[in-house]
């Protein structure tokens, strides 16, 4: 194995976000990284790095293991050279390691093999292994993993395979006491599910977790209520990246998340608060994820979270952006979709360094003519919001935009004069319900263009006629509401910008009209596809049946169509 020293610890650290010790050890005869460092119980445990590709040079992916949990265990592998080939061949499978040696010829000093990991699919294979200057193999993923930072939010094997739980890294879900018993254990998921009474009945987040000293990634959703002992203790994850609380009823952030300075991402979806304070103090933070609460404002305090890249606030109440926004210089995604903004500032132009701008159904009728002013290196979202009247010098601002045709013709003329020459109005589209189906599909349920939502319950409920019993009836389709889609309007407008349709059974209209159908036979199959003339832009489309004569039509229409 090739020895390596402080000195490549720069190129161990591109794989990692925290500030926990490492020290480099070994690049193994295979490309692999080992590295070393102390566990909660102070043992010195061997993890390594597997480096992954199907095309070198082009692409890597990493993952880590622990390949011994003490210095004893690690002994073997650094004095026996069989070891660590032997590792590699339990690793790789068949005779790799053999076939390296014969083909390529055993590994002088400061050498290394590397394998793409499909080299045996090639015609080729040889063309696809490696024997390379160890040093000059570090520099190429030094270069490559500084240009593409490896997505180290999930670099840990979830490990729930491994024959003892000392090698366990991740985990997904698992009893209570897998949990305690993997001391290495860097990333823990666990999805709850009811109201905790107790501190001692709360299996699935409890006080003897505090042990886990190295966690780096923490996600504990869908509870009633996580105990304040609990919140507590996360203070003592002093390497935690990532803290996802998401769907706990929370409206109180947990203490002393100020003090974790490894600290990037917090996701806190789908909860109870009502404003930010508490989360202005994290200004370490680097994403910062309240989608679905009720915030009703964001405050000038934002301004302090300088290191702040993605801020998300997707679904809350915001009616109005403070101007200090302007002051996080770091910042590359704003997310702002459905909240009730209704209008932007004329600051709004003098935002800078964003990728993405999100605005999607924010009740937006106009934009200010600053807004031409915005630069943004990717798109700016702008869909599903009632517009009236848009800057005529939107039109040099391209691609950037991300917004309906319809829309488009406000500020641009070309396409103003397509859209005059399509027709207008509402249509029954009554070729073929099941077709019709898709397009309310996607109008209603995914676009939310196609307003109020139908509720079969709401509508059982009102219904003025018989009395309909949906736990008798719910395997059989609903006549009355069976006519109410065949009865409703389409806007030909709402048509002009969909490209693409396409049907799945667990799609939520046909549980509006069969509730507890199973999606096996073919009450919803296509059997006419003549209503496809008020699609303009129509490209793709995605059947549950193949019904010939409807596939060879859609196809006349130069329209591409798949199955499910």
């Amino acid at each position: 194995m090739h020895p390596l020293s402080t000195a490549h610890l720069p190129f161990l650290n591109l794989f990692f976000e925290n500030s926990k010790t490492r020290i480099p050890e070994y690049l193994t005869p295979l490309g692999y990284i080992i590295y070393s460092e102390l566990n909660p119980i102070l043992e010195r445990v061997y993890l390594i790095i597997d480096i992954g590709t199907f095309i070198y040079g082009k692409d890597f992916r990493a993952e880590v293991t622990v390949l011994a949990a003490n210095e004893e265990k690690f002994r073997k592998y650094r004095d026996d050279k069989k070891a660590i080939y032997q590792y590699h061949h339990n690793h790789f499978g068949g005779d790799t390691v053999q076939m390296l040696q014969s083909k390529l010829g055993s590994l002088e000093e400061g050498e290394t093999y590397f394998v793409e990991s499909n080299y045996h699919s090639h015609d080729n294979p040889m063309d696809h292994v490696y024997k390379l200057k160890a040093e000059e193999y570090i520099a190429t993923l030094t270069e490559w993993f500084t240009a593409h930072p490896v997505n180290r939010s999930r670099i840990y094997d979830l490990g729930n395979h491994e024959e003892v739980d000392k090698h366990v890294l991740g985990l997904y879900n698992s009893g209570s006491q897998r949990v305690l018993n993997c001391i290495n254990l860097r990333d823990l998921a666990r999805y709850g599910y009811g109201p905790r009474k107790s501190w001692e009945n709360n299996q699935w987040f409890n006080k003897y977790y505090a042990s886990l000293k190295d966690l780096v990634i923490l996600s504990i959703r869908n509870n009633k209520s996580l105990l304040p002992e609990a919140l507590d203790m996360i203070k003592g994850y002093k390497y935690l990246v990532e803290l996802d609380l998401s769907d706990n009823n929370l409206d109180t952030v947990p203490p002393g998340l100020d003090t974790l300075a490894d600290l990037k991402r917090v996701i806190f979806r789908h909860n109870n608060f009502t404003g930010m304070e508490g989360f202005t103090n994290l200004a370490q933070i680097q994403q910062l994820d309240l989608t679905d609460n009720f915030i009703t404002a964001i405050p000038t305090e934002i301004a302090k979270m300088e290191s702040l890249e993605v801020l998300d606030l997707t679904s809350n109440k915001i009616t109005e952006l403070p101007i200090e926004l302007l002051q996080l210089k770091n910042l590359r995604v704003l997310n702002l979709s459905n909240n009730p903004l209704k209008k932007l500032p004329e600051w709004i132009g003098q935002l800078t360094g964003l990728e993405e701008l999100h605005l999607v159904q924010t009740q937006l009728e106009g934009l200010p003519e600053s807004f031409v002013n915005l630069k943004v290196s990717g798109k700016i979202y702008l869909k599903k919001n009632p517009f009236k009247e848009l800057p005529a010098g939107m039109l040099g601002m391209g691609k950037v935009i991300d917004l309906e045709e319809r829309n488009i013709a406000l500020y641009n003329p070309k396409i103003k004069k397509k859209l005059e020459g399509l027709p207008r109005g509402n249509v029954k589209m009554s070729a073929d319900l099941n077709f019709k189906l898709m397009v309310v599909q996607r109008l209603m349920y995914e676009d939310e263009l196609l307003l109020p939502k139908f509720d079969v319950y709401e509508f059982v409920k009102n219904h003025k006629g018989r009395a309909i019993d949906l736990e008798e009836i719910s395997y059989e389709m609903i006549p009355e509401v069976k006519a109410w889609f065949e009865d409703l309007d389409i806007p030909l407008e709402l048509l002009w910008d969909i490209k693409e349709l396409r049907a799945d059974g667990g799609d939520e209209i046909y549980h509006e009209l069969i509730p507890h159908w199973d999606g096996e036979d073919d009450a919803f199959d296509v059997v006419s596809a003549e209503d496809v003339k008020y699609f303009p832009n129509l490209k793709k489309i995605t059947l549950m049946g193949n019904n010939k004569e409807v596939v060879k039509f859609l196809r006349g229409q130069k329209i591409k169509v798949s199955f499910l």
